[in-house]
């Protein structure tokens, strides 16, 4: 099969020398010029006989100004200048091209082949999935794949360390929320125990050690019944214990070793597990003496409301059945009047000052108040109790006090207090003394007796209200057990407080110390 051109024209030959002459002439006239002919570029062999043409396959072709000579030869036919090792030397140079083409692409694809599964795993990061696995390339595809895989492995490793410092925080926040509960259970002062099944002391707090004797970590482990003797308290126990629809109960034991008086409260703890029971220790001493004085003090009140309304009734119905003609009678019943009337007065005060105190209703009416004159006052209130008694009372003040501000009514109510007990409580034949130092910033006013005392005991509760001295001496002498407690508070008001310094049968010393809340002008 071979390609022709028509119109067909005789086949030249072009090994002759004449052939390669007029070859050469119609190239020349067709314009193939040597500078864009390379075949005429070339130098013809010694022989100057152009040999052939290539053409492969017995192909023909027309030459471009030769018009339709047909160019045929066997296939393979090549020049005669090109030998068999030219030929060899082009297949081989053409094997090598192909070869190096061949590297160059497995180079390429080498190189730049992680690209690809590196895109689509950035997509799949871009669509939430995080596992390194699934986001991980083939290791064959080149460094950047080995260097891809161990960013992964990298973020992998920190997400993990993150995680895990992050699980460590909350156990540690967890750890210490827990570790809060012992120290808020040990900062209550009541006391409190937990049992489990077999009623052993599985956690008691501070409060709840005190209470019982031994040290603390031996308690732990311990059977309840080692330290309560209540056989109340520990029947309740051992039916909550017991049975599951037990509810518990409110006992107040005697304390043998401390001599007061213990509400302890045993409540059975819900849960899934073996039954378990809690205990709540409360000292509730004070509030049982709180609760004594608070009865004594409205029977006592009763009846000093009732005496001095009787003797009120008595001295009226005196003084207007027999006063018209006996004016001596009609003064005495009239003096008695006002003294239990005065007595009516301040128990009644009493009384509303501690319903003030306990509303935080309680408060001060600040105003001028002129010491000497209020000096003056009570020196003159107590004056013929003092001579009744024979008790020798003294003021001692300074030559100027300047004038202050406070509630002069309380000061007053403090004073009267203050002064009061000491003559109640002075012996016939002693002594009181007032001194009054006034101090730039505060008023210090001292109250001396030679009465019977208070010892230790009675002083570290004689400011608690409806509290009364255990001691014998004081039983027949009437109060209601409020004063001083009212008077501290007062004083406390103003910024200030009474102090109390004293020894049995040697006498007490009452110190009111008021600050000077500010500088006032004498009109």
């Amino acid at each position: 099969m071979g390609l022709r051109c028509a119109p067909a024209r005789p086949a030249t030959d072009l090994t002759a020398p004449a052939s390669v002459k007029q070859f050469k002439k119609r190239l020349m006239e067709s314009g193939q010029t040597s500078r864009k002919n390379p075949l005429l570029q070339r130098r013809l062999p010694a022989g100057g006989r152009l040999t052939g043409v290539l053409a492969v396959a017995s192909a023909s072709a027309i030459l471009a100004g030769l018009g339709a000579n047909v160019l045929s030869g066997p296939a393979g036919l090549l020049p005669s200048w090109i030998g068999p090792e030219v030929w060899i030397g082009l297949v081989a140079a053409g094997l090598i091209g192909l070869a190096m083409l061949a590297f160059l692409h497995w180079r390429m694809r080498r190189r730049f082949g992680a690209l690809g599964p590196i895109g689509q795993a950035l997509r799949s990061m871009n669509d939430g999935q995080t596992d390194a696995g699934s986001l991980a390339v083939a290791v064959g595809l080149g460094p950047e794949a080995e260097a891809w895989n161990a960013m992964l492995d990298n973020s992998d490793r920190m997400r993990r360390r993150l995680v895990i410092e992050q699980a460590k925080k909350t156990l540690g926040d967890r750890r210490s929320s827990a570790g809060d509960l012992p120290a808020a259970c040990d900062a209550i002062p009541q006391g409190l125990v937990l049992l489990d099944e077999r009623g052993r002391i599985r956690y008691a707090n501070g409060a709840a050690a005190a209470f019982f004797p031994g040290d603390r970590k031996k308690i732990i482990g311990s059977d309840i019944a080692e330290f309560v003797s209540d056989r109340s308290v520990i029947d309740a126990v051992g039916s909550i214990l017991s049975g599951p629809n037990a509810r518990g109960g409110t006992f107040e034991v005697e304390a043998a070793d401390a001599g007061g008086v213990l509400r302890i409260s045993v409540r059975p703890v819900r849960r899934s597990g073996p039954s378990a029971a809690v205990i709540v220790i409360e000292d509730v001493t004070q509030q049982r003496m709180a609760a004594e004085a608070r009865n004594d003090f409205l029977a006592k009140a009763t009846h000093e409301l009732r005496t001095p309304l009787t003797n009120i009734l008595l001295y009226v119905e005196t003084a207007m059945e027999d006063g018209a003609d006996n004016p001596a009678l009609r003064a005495q019943a009239l003096n008695v009047i006002n003294q239990e009337a005065r007595r009516l007065e301040g128990m009644v005060g009493d009384v509303l000052s501690v319903s003030e105190i306990e509303a935080g209703a309680l408060s001060l009416k600040t105003d001028d108040v002129r010491l000497e004159a209020l000096f003056d006052q009570i020196e003159t209130d107590f004056e013929t109790q003092a001579a009744e008694k024979e008790i020798n009372l003294l003021f001692n003040l300074p030559p100027k006090l300047e004038v202050i501000q406070g509630d002069r009514d309380k000061i007053v109510a403090i004073l009267t207090n203050l002064v009061g007990n000491a003559l109640k409580y002075t012996p016939a034949g002693g002594k009181v003394e007032v001194n009054v130092n006034q101090e730039p910033d505060r008023l210090i006013v001292e109250v001396v007796d030679t009465g019977i005392g208070v010892s230790r005991e009675d002083a570290e509760h004689i400011f608690e209200r409806f509290y009364r001295a255990k001691d014998t001496r004081v039983e027949d002498i009437t109060g209601s057990g409020l004063g001083l407690s009212l008077a501290r508070e007062m004083a406390r008001l103003h910024g200030g407080d009474i102090t109390l310094q004293s020894e049995p049968d040697a006498g007490s010393t009452f110190t009111l110390t008021l600050p000077c809340l500010a500088e006032a002008v004498a009109v």
